[in-house]
């Protein structure tokens, strides 16, 4: 049915509502808003939804633009990339940019209903240009 607009109830989609393989009752929920994007040089959107724009802030400093803003902050933020970088050391580290200190875990993290900054650091700390950074965004 081209064209049609379907409510979802606030539980989530059942899976008895979808075509295909699904199994069980959970219920099922939509991404809200994703982006795939090369974080080296000027930064590039790959493919996204719900994406307007990523602003470079910094070295492995990234702040996700939503085009339509979530209903709150209490949103899960899923981040992926590659294995090793910076350098190829292990230990390198994907995540939600907060205000505390580098290294520090105890600052507020930088989540708006319009936006979400992101990072990725090397295992010495310091910030690292990605070049295949994703980003999910569920509610």
């Amino acid at each position: 049915m081209s064209g049609a607009t379907y409510s979802i109830p606030p539980g989530g989609v059942e899976p008895r509502h979808l075509s295909g393989q699904q199994s069980g009752d959970a219920p099922i929920y939509g991404c809200r808003a994703w982006v795939n994007f090369n974080g080296t040089g000027t930064v590039a959107i790959r493919a996204s939804g719900n994406v307007s724009s990523i602003t470079d802030n910094v070295d492995g400093d990234y702040t996700i633009n939503f085009a339509t803003v979530m209903p709150d902050t209490d949103y899960c933020v899923v981040i992926s990339g590659p294995a090793f970088f910076g350098g190829g050391t292990a230990g390198s580290v994907l995540g939600i940019k907060d205000t505390g200190s580098e290294g520090s875990q105890n600052g507020t993290q930088l989540k708006t209903v319009s936006a979400v900054r992101v990072g990725a650091a090397s295992a010495s700390g310091g910030g690292v240009d990605v070049s295949e950074f994703h980003v999910a965004v569920y509610r």
